[in-house]
C-alpha cells in the first residue's frame, strides 16, 4: 500500500467506521470495558476496511533483468564456489 486518498483530518463521515466505533462505546456503556478480543476484531476490520476503501496501489512497472538463458547454462557448468575460494581453499569444500 502506498497511498492512502482521504485526507487526514478531512472530517469525512463513513457510516461503517462510525457503526464500528460506536459499538465500541455501546460496548463501554454497557459494561464499563470491551473485551480484548472484540476490540481486537472491531480494530482489524476497521484497518482492512481503510486499506480497501481508501487506498490505492500505485502500478509498479514490471522490472526485466536477470542472467539469459546462456548465462544460467554457464553458472550451472562452473564450480562457483570452488573457483571464488581458489586453489589453496579448496580443502574447505
Amino acid at each position: 500500500m502506498s497511498d492512502i486518498t482521504m485526507a487526514a483530518f478531512s472530517n469525512a463521515e463513513d457510516p461503517l467506521l462510525a457503526g464500528l466505533w460506536g459499538e465500541i462505546a455501546r460496548r463501554v456503556d454497557a459494561y464499563g470495558r470491551v473485551e480484548a478480543a472484540y476490540a481486537e476484531t472491531l480494530v482489524t476490520t476497521a484497518s482492512q476496511y481503510l486499506v480497501r476503501r481508501y487506498g490505492c496501489q500505485r502500478q509498479v512497472p514490471r522490472v526485466r533483468g536477470g542472467l539469459a538463458l546462456w548465462q544460467r547454462r554457464r553458472v550451472g557448468e562452473l564450480s562457483v564456489t570452488s573457483d571464488l575460494l581458489g586453489p589453496r581453499c579448496r580443502w574447505l569444500l
